[in-house]
């Protein structure tokens, strides 16, 4: 799907699937990604700032020169992503796996990663059981509400983005 220079702004994306799209010098910032699949896709120069990203998979992406200025990728997936001249200055990357990535000139400034503790099993177990009765349950019926309202916007976005 080519999506080049498509316009995300603070739009609500989450578990939505982009893989092996073109999405170079696409403007996503302050834009809910948590749980997208980014999967081989072009985001070369693409913007995302202040996004929201928890769990996106940039997997084999390609994110030369992308802004991830002040942004929330915690635990995120870059293996093996193209990052040279990618701007994570500010954001959070906490438990991030950048495992094989190209980070050549890449801009960490003041970015905080943490590296993933050995994980407790029990602990472990009860996360998901904890976040399905807590936040997880409004979460999905916020999304499905908010997916069934806005549905026409969305695909109206992405009509103008593909007629470019």
């Amino acid at each position: 799907m080519d999506l080049t220079e498509a316009v995300f702004s603070r739009a609500r994306l989450t578990a939505t699937g982009f893989a092996r799209s073109r999405l170079s010098r696409a403007k996503l910032s302050r834009a809910e990604i948590s749980f997208t699949h980014f999967e081989a896709a072009d985001l070369s120069g693409a913007d995302f700032e202040r996004a929201a990203g928890w769990r996106a998979n940039f997997s084999r992406a390609n994110l030369k020169g992308a802004t991830f200025y002040a942004a929330d990728m915690s635990r995120g997936l870059f293996v093996p992503a193209k990052l040279v001249g990618a701007n994570f200055a500010k954001s959070e990357m906490n438990r991030s796996d950048f495992s094989g990535a190209e980070l050549t000139d890449a801009n960490m400034s003041k970015a905080e990663l943490t590296a993933q503790a050995a994980p407790n099993p029990d602990e472990e177990r009860q996360k998901p059981l904890s976040w399905c009765g807590t936040a997880g349950k409004p979460f999905v019926r916020d999304f499905i509400s908010s997916h069934d309202q806005n549905h026409d916007a969305f695909e109206e976005a992405v009509a103008r983005a593909k007629a470019r």
